[in-house]
C-alpha cells in the first residue's frame, strides 16, 4: 500500500519539478526571441497563455482551481479505496496531476500559463500540457481497454 504512494509522489514531484524548471528556463532564455529546432516545423517561443485550453478562455482561475483540486481529491480517494492500482493508472494519474498543478501554479504566480513549445501545425504548449495529455492517454488505456484501475 505504501509503495504506490511512494511511486505516485515521486512521479508527481518529478513531473511538477521538470514542468516548472522548463518554464523558468523559457522565461529567462526565450523572452524576445525564439529558437528554431526544426525550421518551419518546430521552435521554442515564449507565449503567455491566459486562456484555459488552446488559448480559449473557458474558465477563470477560480474555476480551474476547483477542477484541479476536485480531480486531485478524486484520484487520491480512488487510490485509497483501491488496494490494487495498475502501473498505467498510477503513472497516468501522477502525470495528469503534475501537469495540471504546474499550469495552475503558473496562473496564480503570473496570471498566465507559460507556453514555449510551438509546432507550426498546432497550438503552443509546455511540458505540463504533455504530462496532462500523456496522463489522459494512460488512464483511458487502462480504464477503457481493461475496465479497471
Amino acid at each position: 500500500m505504501k509503495q504506490k504512494w511512494v511511486y505516485f509522489l515521486c512521479v508527481f514531484g518529478l513531473g511538477l519539478f521538470l514542468d516548472q524548471i522548463t518554464k523558468h528556463w523559457a522565461l529567462k532564455v526565450l523572452r524576445g526571441r525564439s529558437i528554431p529546432l526544426w525550421r518551419g516545423i518546430l521552435e521554442l517561443r515564449l507565449r503567455e497563455n491566459v486562456g484555459s485550453a488552446f488559448g480559449l478562455v473557458l474558465l477563470g482561475r477560480s474555476g480551474i482551481l476547483v477542477i484541479t483540486v476536485g480531480l486531485s481529491i478524486a484520484f487520491i480517494v480512488w487510490m485509497i479505496k483501491n488496494r490494487e492500482i495498475s502501473l498505467p493508472f498510477l503513472l497516468g494519474s501522477s502525470f495528469f496531476l503534475a501537469g495540471a498543478w504546474g499550469n495552475l501554479l503558473d496562473r496564480f504566480r503570473w496570471g498566465y500559463v507559460v507556453d514555449f513549445i510551438e509546432p507550426s501545425f498546432w497550438a503552443t504548449f509546455n511540458l505540463g500540457d504533455v504530462l496532462i495529455l500523456g496522463g489522459v492517454f494512460l488512464l483511458a488505456y487502462r480504464l477503457l481497454l481493461h475496465g479497471k484501475t
